[in-house]
């Protein structure tokens, strides 16, 4: 094999792998020229916008896929981006062709220069992100629901303590919008609009660039690098797209739990109460970082007992949200919440939420379990209630411990094994 048969080899394979490359990834590429026609669109562009091939889109523009006013937003931006210069990384509109529905999708464009310094068409990048979009909604529209249970209800305080249930994984809904918002803010995907441009500049020698050039020697293995993180970053989404539908079924939970307020029990599972804790402290996860409290786990081995699963969630989430705001109005300088689990009898078992924070003074350690009595500025007193009566409901009891101001306190939930042959009467004095 000649010289130049190896420089075309060279090159064939250099633009097959790049190629390769692209075709893999689950975001859509393209590059378009300055009347927005497609220039070069990968696998998922071309699915996405209803295309065969990503050889069916070129010369078109996405006034042949999309809907006429989204082809004309998409074209008034990318004229825009062209004049100026700059960029766009924004969330758009999208539209799916084989179904016709709306998404949307995180998009982020470059100009496209050529050696001259001229703007000649743009390059673009864009990951769909109407799964999260959807989220969003959901969570308006469950917002929204509960407000109009509560009015439908006539009772201020059900939706107050609906608000304030919701609000504790809330928490947890929005650290993962925040991560995926971050994450796709910092994606690596620009990096491939980078090498792509760089390999643009060396069409013409694109072979003696790949092998004899220090930077495209790199090219290779900067490609595999950029495919591990961009998988990672995959693969990182896709968890907390996960844990962000997780938690608005448990949102959904607690609607339904304040439906059934008048006392109809819930359905028992059988459940791990080490892990039911953990899911809670995986709730504040964020929260306790955010205000410098430390977690101490000491775990018992327990069996396994049934239960009404989300109200002993309810209960252990507002008794760590409760000890993280003591610890801050304690002043400590190590703020320590000390988690156990550990039997307490024969058949029963126990959940202990301790902090170092500001203490309770005996008086008041049985009147925080009344309705809208709390000692906490901006609280409404509703939660340490709600958490009494739904731990009578289930057959067993919380409690509160202090030895005074300054001491710390202590709140244990006792549970039975197996749930009561009926509900267990409720004091309407707590």
């Amino acid at each position: 094999m000649n010289q130049n048969e190896e420089s075309a080899e060279s090159i064939a394979g250099g633009n097959q792998l790049l190629r390769t490359l692209i075709d893999s990834l689950p975001d859509l590429i393209f590059v378009k020229d300055a009347q927005s026609r497609f220039l070069l669109a990968n696998l998922a562009c071309a699915h996405q916008l209803g295309a065969d091939r990503p050889e069916d889109m070129l010369g078109k523009t996405d006034a042949d896929f999309v809907a006429p006013e989204l082809a004309r937003q998409y074209r008034a931006d990318e004229i825009a981006l062209m004049a100026s210069g700059g960029s766009v990384n924004q969330e758009e509109r999208t539209q799916h062709k084989e179904s016709g529905e709306l998404g949307w999708s995180h998009t982020i464009k470059v100009p496209l220069k050529n050696k001259a310094g001229n703007v000649i068409g743009l390059m673009g990048i864009a990951r769909d992100i109407t799964p999260k979009k959807r989220a969003e909604e959901k969570l308006e529209a469950l917002h929204k629901q509960m407000l109009a249970l509560a009015r439908q209800a006539g009772m201020a305080e059900t939706a107050t303590s609906v608000l304030h249930n919701v609000g504790n994984v809330l928490n947890s809904v929005n650290v993962s919008a925040t991560l995926l918002r971050d994450g796709i803010q910092k994606s690596k995907i620009a990096s491939l609009a980078k090498l792509t441009a760089l390999l643009d500049e060396h069409t013409a020698d694109l072979g003696h660039f790949l092998t004899a050039d220090p930077r495209g020697q790199q090219v290779p293995d900067y490609l595999h690098q950029l495919t591990d993180r961009l998988a990672a970053e995959q693969t990182g989404w896709v968890k907390e797209v996960e844990t962000l539908y997780l938690n608005i079924e448990h949102i959904n939970k607690i609607i339904a739990l304040q439906q059934a307020y008048a006392g109809v029990s819930g359905i028992a599972e059988t459940v791990a109460l080490s892990e039911l804790v953990d899911d809670a402290l995986r709730i504040h996860e964020q929260a306790y970082v955010r205000h410098v409290v430390r977690v101490v786990r000491d775990y018992t081995p327990v069996q396994s007992i049934s239960v009404d699963k989300h109200k002993v969630l309810q209960i252990v989430v507002n008794l760590l949200h409760n000890a993280k705001y003591a610890c801050d109005a304690g002043g400590q300088s190590d703020k320590v919440v000390t988690v156990r689990i550990g039997p307490a009898g024969p058949d029963r078992v126990r959940i202990e939420v301790v902090d170092n924070g500001v203490g309770i003074d005996p008086e008041y350690l049985t009147k925080i379990f009344n309705l809208g009595y709390t000692t906490r500025k901006g609280g409404h007193g509703f939660g340490l209630h709600s958490g009494a009566i739904a731990a009578k409901e289930m057959g067993g009891g919380l409690t509160a411990h202090s030895a005074g101001f300054g001491q710390g306190a202590s709140f244990v939930l006792e549970l039975p094994l197996h749930p009561p042959a009926s509900p267990g009467a409720v004091d309407e004095r707590l």
